[in-house]
Order: structure tokens, then sequence, then C-alpha cells
């Protein structure tokens, strides 16, 4: 989870430089021009593709990185992942930085499914 708004800022550069590429601009016009829904795998993967090619900012990467959280308020789940964590080059080992992937028609129904993915995240153990 980011530290700091510079630590947001960081995140911030490197989504923004992933979301700059011609590829994925030209993708997702695509995707609206179609009407295509349901391409939060698409993102995933292509985030992935950028991260392991951005090898002048990306130190390392991985996806579905896995979270303990608190049984006491989850019951039914014990772990979640996050869809992508990354570590900057010229940064520590352990400063790592994760983002979950939203994709949903309703921006309404995509505020409610992050801010009910930022309680399970807070509640992690890991």
């Amino acid at each position: 989870m980011a530290l700091s708004s510079h630590d947001l800022d960081k995140v911030h550069d490197v989504m923004r430089a992933f979301f700059n590429s011609r590829r994925v601009k030209t993708a997702l016009d695509e995707f609206y021009e179609l009407g295509i829904t349901g391409w939060e795998r698409w993102w995933q993967t292509e985030l992935s593709r950028f991260m392991g090619n951005a090898t002048d900012l990306i130190a390392e990467w991985n996806t579905e990185c896995r979270f303990e959280i608190d049984k006491r308020s989850h019951s039914t789940q014990s772990s979640i992942a996050i869809d992508v964590g990354f570590r900057l080059k010229k940064h520590t080992l352990n400063q790592w930085h994760y983002v979950e992937l939203k994709q949903k028609n309703d921006y309404r129904a995509c505020i409610i499914s992050m801010c009910e993915d930022v309680l399970k995240v807070c509640s992690a153990a890991g």
C-alpha cells in the first residue's frame, strides 16, 4: 500500500506511462467503439507486458500478489490477491507498490468495488 503522496506519484507515473502507450490507447478505443466489455484480464496482461518491458523504470514485478487478511472481518476468505505488484529501479528491495485493477461499466459500481477492496487490503496481515 502506498505510504505517502510521493508513493502515489510514483504509481501514477507508471500508470500514466502505460496509458500513454499507442498500443493501449488503440485497444481501448476499439473496445469502446465495438462495445467490448469484460476486458479486465486483458488490462492485467497488457500491464504485465508493459512492466516486463519497462526495464528502465521497473526493477521487478509480479501478478496476483497474495496477502493474508483478518479472518475476523472476512470469515469466508483467508487471503486476497492484488493484481499487480512492482518495485521501481533504485528503490529498496522491500519497497513495493501494488495496483488492483478495476473495470466496470458503471462508475458507481467500480468505486464501491474499489472501496470494498481498500477495506480488505487494510485488514491484510502481510
